[in-house]
């Protein structure tokens, strides 16, 4: 039967083989680490300032906003010098939009309360969300 007479001496004994075995991290490449200093906040910033103007008019998909940060966004990719792997050669991907509409004349909301529908009764003229614009 094993019994432990110095639990001090196990202790760094345990501490020690940890150590030991424990991995260590892989350095970062060179060619990473020079891109990494080439990184500066500034930069950044000046693209997030444009893609969250106004001019853009909000990006939502379809519009004209959204194009245009599309276009920004791959003129920029073409700049670093990334390859296109979109639809046609391109930097975008083709796919297809589906546009749907509420009619507030038409429209209830509902709720559901312990799996029960509960019908109610609509206390405002104008489309939900519209108090958001």
């Amino acid at each position: 039967m094993f019994t432990i007479r110095n639990p001090r001496r196990l202790l760094s004994l345990l501490i020690l083989s940890a150590l030991a075995f424990a991995q260590t991290s892989s350095p970062i490449p060179p060619d990473v680490q020079a891109a990494m200093t080439e990184l500066r906040k500034e930069r950044f910033r000046a693209h997030m300032a444009f893609l969250a103007d106004d001019l853009l008019e909000g990006r939502g998909t379809g519009t004209r906003g959204h194009e245009l940060a599309a276009r920004y966004t791959a003129a920029q990719f073409e700049n670093l010098g990334l390859s296109p792997c979109g639809s046609d050669g391109t930097y975008y991907q083709r796919v297809p939009l589906l546009e749907m509409s509420v009619d507030a004349k038409k429209s209830e909301e509902r709720r559901f309360f312990r799996g029960r529908s509960c019908h109610i009764r609509r206390l405002w003229s104008e489309p939900a969300g519209s108090w958001l614009r």
